[in-house]
Formats: structure tokens, sequence, C-alpha cells
């Protein structure tokens, strides 16, 4: 097991070694932990379900409304919101 220098999304981090021996023979070894240790970690995937499209009288434009959509997936107590502007 280890640890992250950060929890939030970034490439190249330093991550800490937490190795341990186990085991009826371990207390004769000790170990030196790894060093150099590095590793990403990338954006989780939200999926929006509950979308809409909007009806509208012909305006000559492309734009539509979509409302009533909420996201799956968000992490615990993250504070993410969906802008559906």
């Amino acid at each position: 097991a280890g640890t992250f220098s950060q929890s939030s999304v970034g490439n190249n981090l330093v991550v800490t070694a937490a190795d341990t021996l186990t085991g009826s023979a371990a207390m004769n070894y000790t170990i030196t932990q790894p060093t150099g240790l590095r590793a990403n970690i990338t954006a989780k995937t939200l999926t929006v379900t509950g979308s809409t499209a909007v009806d509208k009288v012909y305006d000559g434009s492309l734009t539509v409304t979509i409302s009533g959509g909420s996201l799956v997936g968000v992490v615990g107590t993250d504070d993410v919101s969906l802008n559906q502007a």
C-alpha cells in the first residue's frame, strides 16, 4: 500500500510506499521502502442522466434548451454541479 502526494487529478505524482512484512519469521527482517515511485490520478467520468431537449418556436437559430439533467458518479461530498445553460 502507499499514499499519493495529493488527492486530486495530476500526473507524475509522488507516491510513498508503506509496505510491511508478515509471516511467522517477519520479525527476523527489516525492509527498505521503495523510493522514486510516481503515478497518475486521472479524472473520473461522470454521466448525465434525465436530460430533455425542450421544443421551441422557430427562431432561425440552432440553439435548444436542455434541462432536467443530473450527475451520476460524483465522489462523496465533492462540490460538482451540472450547468445546462
